[in-house]
């Protein structure tokens, strides 16, 4: 799909791609880390993927997905013309990092040392038609991102013209269960750093904001525990249509899911100026894996954005107080369908069901915890509001004000520079209360889950 159907989000659209993913992996790996998983692997596609998935889903029609064996070996000759190109994609990219330009593709010339060229490194690794202007390349449709999918998904190679099949990782609405998906966006984004690390970072004027003094930040105890969660099953249960006719059949499945309770994050900031400012409130980790700290240098992609908002500065003291469940970044879960059916019976279908596709589920904004508390770091930055300069109302849904996504940590950081009067460290602890397996359900002998956690 072309960008302009995109809109003004066009000349975005390669930085999106970036911050979605980092996004994505930023939460992930505080998970792994509550849950003693430690690091995210690397694969290697000249080595067998250690990693095997057994989806046991099946799609429309009851086929059931394919699976991936544990030590899945990718070094077999109907794999050889898909690793060629997808070990060319990668080692090219690195060529044109080291050049710090690349030229091609028509007319374009692109300088990547320069902070504007993260939309053509995402435009690249997602090998949208937005990498290329005017002369089109051949071959250009031998996308890395979909070559990989197929690769590691683990599908057998189709034998004859009647075959079909699908692997979990193919499939953009399951591919997230697949482990690997994890570490295939890992490696993405290590690219991405190289390019970052010839950026500049920030100076010390560019992030600070004179006049205004960010004195504290308390946030409320974390707290998080399994909810029970109800969803329609009844289309993947099969009945008699004599059956349907008498009682209106419902199947419903129950299964525990991550929450938190609800908690505030106060600020207390002293102005000497009356302005608009721009409030960010980020979640990180403080250790790695091997429980040693992480240093502040090699630790900026794995910032979290909670929340971003604007807000007025008075002369003085300013109080401000915010509710998790205001945060910008999230909403609650997606509509069930018999929900959507009966909407859709009264033609009221909300907005939101169809347009804010790219928050996470407001549920899922803390990592479990455990329930002697796991520490974490709270990051807040405060500077000067700057709107967007465009009329499109999605742009302004998706972007608070003129900055990169992600700003500050856009680009490496200089410890000494974000020690400044507009920005704050909190440490913070995120408990677990209740039970602390969401799958003992699956394991026999166990039918009793516990939970008298309070939601609020």
């Amino acid at each position: 799909m072309k960008g302009d159907e995109f809109g003004w989000l066009k000349q975005r659209r390669g930085e999106i791609f970036y911050y979605f993913h980092q996004q994505l992996l930023a939460r992930y790996y505080m998970e792994r880390l509550t849950n003693g998983m430690g690091e995210i692997p690397e694969f290697s596609w000249n080595l067998p993927i250690k990693t095997g998935y057994y989806p046991s889903m099946s799609y429309l029609g009851g086929k059931p997905f394919t699976q991936r064996n544990d030590y899945y070996y990718l070094e077999r000759p109907e794999y050889t013309e898909a690793l060629q190109i997808i070990q060319n994609y990668e080692s090219q990219f690195l060529e044109y990092v080291h050049e710090g330009q690349f030229k091609g593709y028509g007319d374009v010339h692109i300088d990547l040392k320069k902070p504007e060229a993260i939309n053509f490194v995402g435009n690249y690794w997602q090998s949208n038609p937005d990498a290329f202007n005017g002369e089109v390349p051949k071959h250009y449709n031998q996308y890395y991102e979909v070559i990989a999918r197929v690769l590691l998904g683990g599908n057998p190679h189709p034998t004859d013209d009647e075959y079909i099949g699908l692997a979990a990782l193919e499939k953009f609405q399951t591919s997230l269960r697949d482990p690997v998906f994890w570490q295939l966006y890992k490696r993405i984004l290590f690219y991405f750093l190289q390019y970052k690390q010839y950026l500049e970072p920030y100076t010390k004027e560019q992030l600070g904001f004179p006049g205004v003094k960010v004195s504290k930040v308390k946030v409320d105890k974390l707290v998080t525990f399994y909810d029970y969660f109800d969803f329609d099953a009844t289309n993947a249960v099969y009945y008699k249509p004599e059956d349907l006719k008498q009682v209106p059949y419902a199947f419903r499945v129950r299964q525990p899911r991550l929450n938190h309770k609800a908690f505030d994050v106060k600020f207390s900031v002293k102005s000497d100026v009356a302005t608009e400012a721009v409030f960010k409130v980020f979640l990180a980790p403080k250790y790695d894996g091997n429980g040693n700290p992480i240093s502040f240098a090699h630790n900026y992609m794995n910032f979290f954005e909670l929340d971003a908002f604007v807000q007025k500065l008075v002369v003085g003291e300013n109080n401000i107080v915010r509710n998790s469940k205001q945060f910008y970044f999230f909403k609650e879960d997606s509509i069930p369908s018999y929900e959507v059916n009966k909407m859709l019976d009264t033609g009221k279908v909300p907005k939101g069901m169809s347009e804010i596709f790219y928050y996470l589920p407001n549920r899922l904004m803390l990592p479990k915890g455990t329930k002697g508390g796991f520490p974490f770091q709270i990051f807040v930055i405060a500077y000067p509001y700057v709107p967007l300069e465009t009329d499109d109302k999605f742009a302004k849904e998706f972007y608070l004000d003129n900055k990169p996504s992600g700003y500050p940590f856009d680009r490496p950081v200089s410890d000494y520079f974000y020690l400044q009067p507009n920005m704050y460290f909190e440490d913070v602890v995120v408990y677990h209360e209740g039970e602390d397996k969401a799958n003992y359900y699956n394991i026999p002998g166990y039918t009793i889950h516990d939970n008298v956690v309070p939601k609020y």
